[in-house]
């Protein structure tokens, strides 16, 4: 009798047991939801695999690009002093740039350049853009880029349109003025330079000229 009242007291205990862990997994089961619930979810944000380039990163790489094209291209704004004198010397003007005060004014629109030697050079590397006549001279334009023109008369040439030709170059020798308005005594041409249609001085674009010499006045 004792075994048997032993046995049944053992399982009671066994199913009190049992009942106490079920209640302790329904009880963590619970917490753990509760948990789960209140944690917000994790928001998953795309990353790219490059960071892209600022807008101001762009700008500047495709200045790069434009300006080295520019440069191979010879396209790019003159320095102040880089062109190279047409007349292949140092002298100044015969006569000087005299702008006039309104755009279809009198005036002077470049300078003369005397050349002893008569010829006339390329001032920088350039394409011929018109050959030809003007009212009865002989004229000759170079498009430099970049907004430039050169414009010799009168001049004899033998080159074409669409001739390129490097600075320092001969493009020719100098005309004669067939009119009564001849710029000069002597060997000399008429110079004038456009930036963008407009006519500039072209003095600030040459280097500098040879220095003037003061000579001595004889005693009389």
């Amino acid at each position: 009798m004792k075994i048997f009242s032993f046995a049944r007291a053992a399982s009671k205990r066994s199913a009190q047991l049992m009942g106490l862990f079920k209640q302790l997994v329904l009880v963590s089961s619970l917490l753990l939801s509760a948990a789960a619930a209140a944690t917000p979810a994790p928001v998953l944000v795309p990353q790219p695999s490059a960071s892209p380039p600022s807008q101001t990163a762009v700008f500047e790489s495709v200045a790069s690009i434009r300006t080295l094209n520019l440069r191979f291209l010879g396209r790019v704004n003159p320095a102040p002093g880089s062109w190279l004198h047409p007349a292949g010397t140092a002298e100044p003007p015969v006569r000087g740039y005299d702008p006039p005060a309104s755009r279809y004014g009198a005036g002077h629109r470049g300078v003369n350049m005397g050349s002893p030697a008569g010829q006339i050079l390329a001032p920088a590397d350039g394409v011929v853009s018109f050959v030809g006549v003007v009212v009865n001279r002989k004229v000759l334009t170079l498009d430099h880029g970049a907004g430039y023109k050169s414009s010799f008369e009168p001049i004899d040439t033998d080159l074409q349109r669409g001739e390129r030709v490097s600075a320092g170059a001969f493009i020719g020798t100098v005309g004669e003025f067939t009119d009564d308005g001849a710029h000069c005594s002597g060997s000399c041409f008429h110079w004038g330079v456009r930036l963008n249609g407009e006519y500039v001085n072209p003095l600030p674009l040459l280097g500098g000229f040879a220095p003037s010499v003061l000579l001595p006045v004889a005693a009389g």
